[in-house]
């Protein structure tokens, strides 16, 4: 019997393992909101204005097999929502969009404890990069979000909620 304890301990823990690798803490997990919107050009020189969304969020749920992925912003040009679930695994996941009539997916993959890379494809073609990265703090999520067809590069800035 006390030879089985070991084993049977080994056991338990190994089955467990999953459980706490999937809790370990994920920076990203949360609510978080524009705080500041800038356009930077390759050079780092101040773009043209950009469209500044009035209001735009940023949520990731974790879920059971990985996360849960919602954005929200409206602007001058209108409401935007769009949504998936997730693994940090670099495959393509397909993205309910407030416009359905395009397909899009979008990849997520981590570089770093902190930092993380993010490509949206429409209809098959990679339209953007974001390159997102939590503050050692955790409380700010700065992303860059660099455009396909676009010189110029879009630095936003999130508060934790």
């Amino acid at each position: 019997m006390s030879r089985l304890l070991p084993v049977a301990i080994a056991l338990l823990l190994l089955s467990q393992s999953p459980m706490l690798i999937a809790q370990s803490p994920d920076p990203r997990m949360g609510t978080w909101t524009l705080r500041q919107a800038s356009r930077i050009t390759p050079d780092g020189a101040p773009a043209a204005r950009m469209d500044q969304p009035q209001m735009e969020t940023l949520v990731y749920q974790p879920t059971a097999n990985g996360f849960k992925w919602v954005f929200e912003s409206s602007s001058a040009q209108g409401r935007t929502h769009s949504e998936t679930q997730a693994r940090l695994d670099g495959a393509a996941y397909p993205v309910a969009t407030s416009d359905s009539n395009v397909s899009v997916t979008r990849r997520f993959r981590q570089l770093t404890d902190r930092t993380y890379a993010e490509v949206t494809n429409v209809e098959g073609l990679v339209t953007a990069t974001r390159v997102v990265e939590i503050s050692p703090d955790g409380n700010t999520l700065t992303a860059v979000d660099i455009a396909t067809n676009n010189p110029a590069s879009a630095v936003l800035v999130f508060q934790k909620q």
